[in-house]
């Protein structure tokens, strides 16, 4: 991670820095709403940037060691293993035997043919899918949107 952004982190640096100043200096418009939209722009742009530094990174290094500690990402859960969460039931055979750079030549050549890539895009075509396909999940889901709909409406108003 060291590496990623001492090699990117000048263009990131560079790139929202000015991005910002070119929205603070739109606040200087004589029209109201630019001039607002310019503000929201640049703060959120300078949120952005120091998210994007600390807690993007920090995730990206805890991934990595969820990584080599073998765990599975089970539904974005990034604690999965064998024994805990699903008890291994999403973490397809990839994941099982995830190659490392010296372990390449160990790799199960059946693995390669398995229908998912992870534990999420098997819990969302098996289970999601199937729930939000069925009556009850189409019922639901016209439900909330009708009631969103209403909610706009009656904001809009």
């Amino acid at each position: 991670m060291y590496e990623g952004i001492k090699k990117a982190g000048t263009s990131i640096t560079i790139t929202s820095l000015t991005n910002t100043i070119a929205f603070f200096l739109g606040c200087l418009s004589s029209l109201e709403a630019l001039s607002s939209f310019c503000m929201f722009a640049g703060l959120g742009i300078i949120g952005l940037y120091f998210t994007s530094m600390t807690l993007f990174t920090a995730f990206m290094v805890w991934d990595i060691a969820r990584q080599v500690e073998r765990k599975g990402d089970c539904c974005g859960a990034c604690c999965c293993s064998e024994t805990f969460c699903c008890g291994g039931y999403f973490l397809t055979k990839r994941q099982k035997s995830f190659p490392f750079v010296d372990e390449v030549e160990q790799v199960d050549p059946t693995i390669a043919e398995e229908k998912f890539s992870s534990g999420t895009e098997k819990f969302l075509y098996e289970k999601y899918s199937a729930a939000l396909l069925s009556d009850t999940g189409r019922r639901l889901v016209i439900t909330v949107w009708v009631l969103f709909a209403v909610v706009c409406a009656w904001g809009c108003s």
